[in-house]
């Protein structure tokens, strides 16, 4: 019996988005579940800005897949701050007042129908209308071209420009956009109702020595062997948000985005050209370390209590950051193409599916090893401990299950047997009485059999789910034994030498979400946050401590009334 692992993929983060970089995080999502038996956690960020999941989901093979992963577990989402399901943090994110955008997700704060027709599908769990819009909908070329219109405003909220939602070529490309958009959003009404695949947020007090800049201050504190790495430690130095102690990746992209073009209006030297876009790639990689240190239970390739402390030595930190910025970095490859991009949300296609795993391999490998129990200690391992040894007992848990079932299944097989025998017995009792022998009787004789077989297979599963009936043990039987032979030849993928592999983390018990506040409570925290100065204790004017979860469960009520 292993404990079973929580995991958190870098792979998978929402700006990794050309077709090598989505193939590489579906194969990261299946090696870690056919291969390791781990459950792979991604934030509500992955799932909802995710050029591949959004492009995938119209495949219904891929849809009906991952939607049974999510069903057994092995892929959870983690909760954020007061936000339950993944419906409330799209809804939260789509806010009238926000100047949103996704790199993925094609939708614009600017695209005001639109968002409306997104807020209304999922407040009231009703697809139907976006269905109108699609191909043989009864919606026409103009109301799909007017529910593309972008409005621009100013900070005054009147409207400066009106954009047109295209007409001709663009029209069809709407289209196939809201067709996404159905598949994405059914999933997403699926997933809010299964309650087990969330995990409930780490309490903020655990989560206070390591926010985005404390982690970005221990990254620059590293002396690496990597080319560039005096300037990109310059330039992450310099930037307004790290000097501000800003916690946002959108606002060191911005800087350094800004920095970037200013230098190369100047004077861009051929080290600066390397650096600037070295220097997003570490961008990148602290806010993926700040995502895994934020769920509850992950198991890391490092010991994480080197960060807590800036002073501390970071052997093992300093060891995976470096293999990870290795490998991001690719020493430049297309580093103009993947990093340093202008912001935008323009729908492209996943095309590559050809290339892809078979996520039904990992539903059945799920499946096999579904009833085997799993350790749960009161501390969380590293990534690498015991890693060997867990994906032995793994596949022996396929195995185990794989021979169980051939094994019913040959029993099903020789209950058949048994009763083609006994037809043959009673064909030969009544040869002595009636002619038998005819094609006809034949022919009544095959269909009674299997129709005879089917019945005492299906009484026989009703009473033991072992069974199965006879016409699934014969469809089953090919597919357990590929299975096997998979299983067999899985190449074990163990993580390089690693250091500390038995230094454990302390289990989180997670802050589970009282309630959800709504957006006005959740502004005035915001605005009670960035001016405290105002909301300084007073005799006379008491202010109620929004902090504190007993005032915020009667404010919550009150807003209800």
């Amino acid at each position: 019996m292993m404990q079973q692992k929580y995991v958190y993929l870098f792979e998978l983060d929402s700006v990794r988005d050309s077709d090598e970089e989505i193939i590489a995080g579906q194969h990261a999502i299946y090696d870690e579940i056919v291969r390791k038996g781990n459950v792979v956690v991604l934030t509500y960020n992955q799932l909802v800005d995710s050029r591949a999941f959004f492009s995938l989901m119209t495949d219904e093979a891929y849809y009906r897949n991952i939607l049974k992963l999510f069903e057994q577990g092995c892929i959870r989402i983690s909760q954020f701050g007061d936000i339950r399901t993944v419906a409330q943090y799209i809804l939260s994110t789509v806010d009238a007042n926000k100047r949103f955008i996704y790199s993925a997700l094609p939708l614009k704060f600017t695209q005001k129908r639109l968002i409306a027709l997104v807020q209304r599908s999922l407040m009231y769990s009703d697809l139907s209308e976006i269905l109108e819009y699609l191909d043989g909908g009864r919606r026409s070329d103009a109301e799909v071209e007017d529910l593309f219109l972008e409005v621009e405003q100013d900070e005054a909220g009147h409207v400066k420009r009106v954009i047109s939602g295209g007409s001709g070529e663009n029209i069809a490309a709407h289209r196939e956009i809201l067709a996404n958009l159905y598949s994405f959003l059914s999933i997403i009404l699926r997933l809010s109702m299964l309650h087990n695949v969330y995990i409930a947020p780490r309490q903020a007090s655990e989560l206070a020595p390591f926010r985005f800049h404390h982690v970005m201050q221990c990254i620059l504190q590293l002396s690496l062997p990597i080319p560039y790495w005096g300037e990109v430690r310059s330039i992450l130095q310099e930037l307004p948000a790290f000097q501000m102690e800003k916690n946002g990746r959108s606002l060191y992209y911005r800087d350094l985005y800004r920095q970037f073009h200013a230098v190369a209006a100047d004077n861009l030297t051929e080290t600066l050209r390397q650096a600037y876009p070295l220097a997003e790639a570490v961008v990148d990689l602290c806010y993926n370390y700040v995502c895994e240190i934020s769920i509850c239970n992950t198991s890391k390739h490092y010991n994480v209590e080197e960060l807590r402390a800036l002073d501390s030595p970071k052997p093992t930190f300093a060891a995976d950051f470096t293999r990870r910025l290795q490998d991001l970095w690719a020493d430049g490859d297309q580093a103009e193409k993947r990093f340093l991009r202008t912001e935008t949300n323009r729908f492209i296609s996943f095309d590559k599916k050809k290339q892809l795993p078979d996520f039904s391999e990992a539903v059945r490998v799920a499946d096999y090893t579904s009833c085997q129990p799993h350790e749960e200690s009161k501390t969380v391992p590293r990534y690498e401990y015991a890693e060997a040894e867990q994906q032995r007992v793994h596949r022996q848990a396929i195995f185990s299950s794989i021979g169980q079932k051939l094994l019913f299944s040959l029993i099903c097989l020789l209950v058949a047997c048994g009763v083609k025998f006994a037809f043959q017995d009673m064909k030969l009792l009544l040869d002595h009485f009636m002619n038998v022998g005819t094609a006809v009787f034949s022919i009544v004789e095959t269909i009674c059999f299997l129709l005879f077989t089917e019945w005492i297979s299906h009484a026989l599963s009703a009473r033991c789910s072992l069974f199965v009936p006879l016409s699934k043990a014969l469809g089953s039987m090919y597919t357990l034994l590929r299975d096997g032979w998979h299983a067999l030849w899985m190449p074990r993928a163990v993580s390089a030498a690693a250091q500390e592999t038995d230094v454990v983390e302390a289990r989180s018990q997670g802050a589970p979400i009282d309630f959800v506040k709504p957006r006005e409570l959740r502004d005035y925290q915001v605005y009670r946050n960035r001016h405290a100065d105002l909301f300084a204790p007073s005799a006379e004017v008491p202010v109620a401590d929004t902090d504190d979860r007993g005032v915020m469960r009667e404010l919550v009520r009150k807003s209800m009334v």
